[in-house]
């Protein structure tokens, strides 16, 4: 597997996972994805091992956001709650229901992180 290119890696990994309805992405995620706003969208392996593992009901949500509803919001300063993590300037966080969903944003990609439930107060 090491002579795929990173998205390659991600895609076939994506692939092994159930809770996804493979025909829907499948062909987002075998090519660079862009948003309107002209950002290419990244999926980080931890991302997906999260989405994997979070509640039925967060993931129907987070899963329709993730792979739908970004691509079309028009400012990522829109999104719930999105804040700036520590001073890096590269590291943001952003909810959807009951999940937070960090983001690295470089440039022009931006790369989902881990998606994690929302720690009960």
């Amino acid at each position: 597997m090491r002579h795929f290119g990173r998205g390659k890696r991600h895609f076939i990994l994506l692939l092994s996972f159930s809770p996804f309805p493979y025909a829907k992405h499948q062909s987002r995620l075998n090519q660079k994805i862009r948003t309107p706003m002209g950002l290419e969208i990244r999926y980080e392996r931890s991302f997906l091992l999260d989405l994997k593992r979070l509640e039925k009901a967060s993931l129907k949500e987070v899963q329709a956001f993730v792979f739908e509803d970004f691509f079309k919001i028009n400012q990522l300063q829109d999104l719930s709650e999105f804040r700036q993590l520590g001073s890096s300037g590269i590291l943001y966080r952003f909810t959807i229901g009951k999940c937070l969903i960090s983001l690295e944003i470089m440039g022009r990609i931006v790369k989902f992180l881990r998606v994690l439930p929302k720690p009960e107060l």
